[in-house]
């Protein structure tokens, strides 16, 4: 078939020839050329590589400046084998010229000795061979492709493979047959098969005796083929040994199964995919009041007609393999009496079909047993309730007596200053020299503030004994005052009254503070602020205490670490809790406390 257009390039640096070329290819009529022009190889491969660029055929000179002789034709066919190509060649190159056909030229042609015919012969002959060439080439490794997958197949193929000829003579095995026969195939291939051949596709099973002690059960199937232009059987061998094992374990299993649901209390029923009935204990016959052979083989739904909440458990079971357990069912004996039973369904494959097996537990005994319990549980509770009465009891004479001497203390601490006060403002209103009364009236109200604010920490705390953790120093006005501190205090706890009351704590007694309420607002903080120390609840939600140590140790954040704890360190947590530098127990004073915390800092 003649085409319509024919795109040519043309690789030469003589002028002369492209001109000639141009002159007889526009005398062409039927065809469409389009004469392209590179005067070296490398610009010739690469107009061919031009995605813009179609080209159907190259004349190539031998003799180019940037390569010549048979390397040019080389080169390009290497580079660019898909491309067919004519050599323009000179009288005194014919030689070489045919030379170049071994290494993938379809033809050549003598300069200045060809008309258009058959210029045009030869470029459309070249194309086609090209095109066939191209074709066989991929022909070619398509069947490699196959052979190789055909092979891998037959090699890696679990069962045992064979061909044998019309005379009962092995000519090819795979490993698996070899390992099935065990013999190499350079000792099977020729020997003789020794077993009766089969017809077409029947199946038998035999046993191979070979060098192993046991010998191997094998599963043979033989068919017609045709083997390298002879008639032969392709042998599969599949050796079924483990198979028949486990068949017979399996029995024996069905066996054991038997025995133990003939023993069992629970009321054992199995049946198929279609519901059927296939076996029931002697424990379901006395529960249910049915006997065996009166029920096999016959579905669910006539057997079980008085029990609609078991039947509805069962209509309801999925398909895939399961245990599923449901209690608190009301069942129904022959006679219509009730009693609520326990009810566990396992469902399994045997030979491809579903089979379910469902025990049901009478569980009447128990139910007694449980209420007595509660009654039991019930009583106790009652008990507990009372001693609990008394105790409250006991706590409230107790708490009576620690307020009575909490308010004396208050009230002895409060009066001195007050009455200091009283008799100062009394002083300012009738003397003159009022200067030094204002300054110790100052040094009063402080005392008053210090000691309101002590009084402000005790209300915010909970769950504390006031006095047992000295929380308000009664006798503060004769102790030295604390050292004023700059050092940043981060406080994290996710209880509001103890977060606040803690920052309370430290900005009265001189450090910066700030406040999270849970490990993540705390991480989040550390990573924008700098702190000397963090003072921090172990349990906490979002990100508890010991994340939180865990996440700055893993940035490597400089910081003192404490842990504030009201409860028992868990195990997980023991390791990591002892790489801070204290973990304290609540509750705790915050003179105490403090004592820590500059420990911690300045220690």
């Amino acid at each position: 078939m003649i085409p319509e257009k024919l795109n040519i390039l043309q690789i030469g640096n003589d002028a002369e020839d492209n001109a000639f070329l141009k002159s007889i290819l526009k005398q062409e009529e039927q065809i469409d050329i389009k004469l392209s022009w590179k005067k070296n190889l490398k610009d010739g491969i690469k107009f061919c590589k031009g995605l813009k660029n179609k080209v159907d055929i190259v004349l190539l000179d031998l003799f180019l400046p940037d390569c010549d002789g048979l390397a040019t034709i080389k080169l390009f066919a290497n580079t660019l084998p898909q491309f067919p190509v004519i050599i323009l060649a000179g009288s005194e190159d014919v030689g070489m010229a045919r030379g170049a056909l071994t290494f993938g030229a379809q033809d050549y042609i003598i300069k200045g000795q060809f008309e258009r015919t058959l210029l045009v012969k030869s470029l459309l002959y070249s194309i086609e061979r090209q095109r066939l060439k191209l074709k066989y080439r991929d022909q070619k490794e398509d069947l490699e492709q196959i052979e190789d997958k055909l092979q891998t197949i037959i090699t890696t193929d679990l069962d045992g493979i064979l061909i044998i000829d019309h005379r009962g003579h092995i000519r090819f095995s795979n490993p698996t047959a070899e390992k099935i026969m065990a013999m190499p195939a350079s000792r099977l291939i020729g020997e003789l098969f020794g077993i009766p051949l089969l017809g077409d596709n029947n199946i038998a099973e035999i046993e191979v005796h070979s060098t192993q002690k046991t010998p191997v059960l094998v599963e043979l199937q033989m068919v017609d083929i045709n083997w390298r232009g002879m008639d032969a059987y392709l042998c599969t061998m599949r050796d079924i040994t483990e198979q028949r094992s486990t068949e017979t374990a399996i029995k024996e299993n069905e066996e054991k199964f038997m025995a133990v649901a003939g023993s069992s209390s629970d009321a054992i029923i199995h049946f198929d995919e279609s519901q059927n009935i296939v076996f029931i204990n002697f424990a379901a016959e006395e529960i249910f009041g049915i006997q065996k052979k009166d029920v096999l083989e016959i579905g669910l739904h006539y057997v079980f007609k008085n029990n609609p909440d078991l039947l509805k458990i069962i209509d309801n079971l999925g398909t895939v393999a399961s245990k599923q357990i449901y209690r608190d069912i009301t069942g129904f004996r022959e006679n219509e009496d009730s009693f609520p039973m326990e009810v566990s369904l396992t469902t399994f494959k045997r030979k491809g079909k579903r089979q379910v097996v469902c025990i049901i537990r009478d569980t009447t005994e128990r139910r007694r047993a449980e209420n007595d319990l509660m009654k039991t549980r019930q009583q106790l509770v009652e008990t507990q309730d009372e001693l609990k009465s008394n105790r409250q009891k006991l706590v409230e004479v107790e708490k009576l007596n620690s307020v009575k001497e909490l308010a004396g203390a208050i009230s002895h601490e409060f009066a001195q200053p007050l009455q200091a006060l009283y008799n100062y403002l009394h002083l300012i209103q009738n003397v003159e020299a009022r200067d030094e009364y204002f300054e110790k009236s100052r040094e009063m109200l402080n005392r008053i503030s210090e000691l309101t604010t002590n009084l402000k920490n005790i209300t915010t705390i909970h769950k504390m004994d006031y006095l047992e953790s000295k929380i308000l120093d009664l006798f503060a006005s004769s102790e030295p005052g604390r050292k004023v501190l700059k050092s940043k205090i981060l406080v994290v706890d996710d209880e509001r009254e103890i977060l606040e009351t803690m920052m309370d704590i430290f900005k009265n007694a001189g450090y910066l503070c700030k406040g999270a309420s849970d490990g993540k607002e705390a991480f989040e903080l550390i990573q924008n602020e700098a702190f000397d120390l963090i003072l921090c609840d172990v349990m906490m939600p979002r990100m508890n205490g010991v994340d939180l140590l865990r996440n700055i140790k893993r940035i490597k954040y400089k910081t003192q670490f404490i842990f504030l704890t009201g409860y028992d360190i868990p195990l997980e947590y023991e390791e990591m809790v002892h790489e801070a530098n204290y973990t304290i127990q609540k509750p705790i004073s915050f003179n105490d406390l403090l004592n820590y915390v500059e420990n911690a800092l300045y220690n």
